[in-house]
């Protein structure tokens, strides 16, 4: 699929899609449209369900007017979302110690206030951190989560 695709795709489908993977990726058989179809004694019942939450059920531009304050754009956000992944996944591949989500998330606040010359302080790290507990989840996804 390509990227334009996904772009487009309403987040509904764009949910039971990911949660289907998901499902497929822990039990290891495809669920779906083409695993309806099969017979009710053969169908898969999965007993967990995972979700990315961040971005995908919540949005973070809810964290914006933190970034707008400290580096004088909102869209600063995603810079710091980015990063954020980035350095998650680079300690889960490389077998790291397991590090709090809100910490990571932390540092890699301070990284980008080093990077530009913008001092990070204690209320800034309260106010992320306070803003990170309180994402509203998009619109669509209570809905989109019924079609799962």
């Amino acid at each position: 699929m390509t990227d334009d695709a996904l772009l487009s795709m309403p987040r509904r489908k764009l949910l039971a899609g990911l949660g289907a993977a998901a499902i497929g990726g822990v039990t290891g058989r495809a669920v779906g449209p083409s695993c309806a179809q099969t017979s009710k004694s053969s169908a898969v019942v999965p007993s967990i369900l995972a979700f990315d939450v961040n971005e995908s059920l919540l949005d973070i531009r809810h964290l914006a007017p933190l970034f707008e304050r400290l580096f004088g754009d909102g869209k600063f956000v995603n810079d710091w979302y980015t990063q954020l992944i980035l350095h998650s996944e680079a300690i889960s591949l490389a077998g790291g110690p397991y590090i709090p989500f809100f910490n990571l998330s932390e540092a890699v606040l301070k990284s980008m206030g080093a990077i530009h010359s913008v001092s990070i302080r204690q209320p800034d790290i309260v106010e992320l951190e306070m803003r990170l507990a309180t994402m509203p989840a998009h619109p669509d996804v209570p809905e989109g989560l019924r079609h799962v």
